[in-house]
């Protein structure tokens, strides 16, 4: 691994997960394979570096930029932090600004498309991020949860073959659940991966 604190690859479980309240926390083991640290020893760090004072934005941007964390466990830091440092964040269910819907046209049929959302391992070929795996909808649908709590739903939707006859499909990514600070960053996020996506099938 070139930086301890990038995200390991390996496939997280329920087992890594423990719930504080309401909220879906990564345990610590967890945490510190994939970064290095513990959740305590990030948030001493964080404290540090005066981060008491800083927003949301900021301390991810520390996180991914001096720390090298990887984006969705600095996202889960940062939330982590905020809960135990500051007042909490809870992100409304039902606000739609808490949900960030990114979608992409891929040229393949559904059904060659699916193995790349349901196996695990074609499934990190293109995204760089591991979540618990939910349910599955058919062979159209699968949902997700982050290890910030927050929920994804991937679905496939079918288009009409292009003139030349090439299938195409559309991958819908809804992910919800979120502060409303991190849409913006979720957005590009999934517009990259979904980009990795596109140029895997091409």
């Amino acid at each position: 691994m070139a930086n301890e604190h990038r995200v390991a690859r390996g496939k997280t479980s329920a087992k890594d997960y423990r719930h504080v309240g309401k909220r879906h926390l990564v345990r610590n083991s967890q945490l510190r394979r994939a970064t290095g640290r513990s959740r305590r020893e990030w948030f001493d760090a964080l404290d540090e570096a005066g981060a008491l004072n800083w927003d949301h934005k900021r301390i991810v941007r520390w996180l991914g930029g001096k720390e090298d964390a990887d984006a969705w466990w600095a996202q889960s830091v940062a939330i982590d932090y905020e809960h135990k440092r500051k007042a909490p964040v809870t992100p409304s269910v039902a606000n739609p600004t808490t949900t960030a819907v990114i979608t992409a046209t891929v040229h393949s049929d559904v059904i060659s498309l699916w193995p790349l959302l349901d196996d695990d391992d074609l499934r990190r070929a293109w995204l760089d991020c591991e979540f618990e795996v939910g349910t599955r909808e058919g062979r159209l649908g699968i949902n997700f949860l982050a290890a910030d709590g927050s929920r994804i739903r991937i679905s496939l939707k079918p288009l009409a073959d292009m003139a030349d006859g090439t299938p195409r499909s559309r991958v819908i990514v809804r992910h919800s659940h979120l502060p409303e600070n991190a849409v913006d960053e979720t957005r590009a996020f999934w517009k990259a991966m979904l980009g990795e996506l596109v140029r895997m099938v091409a």
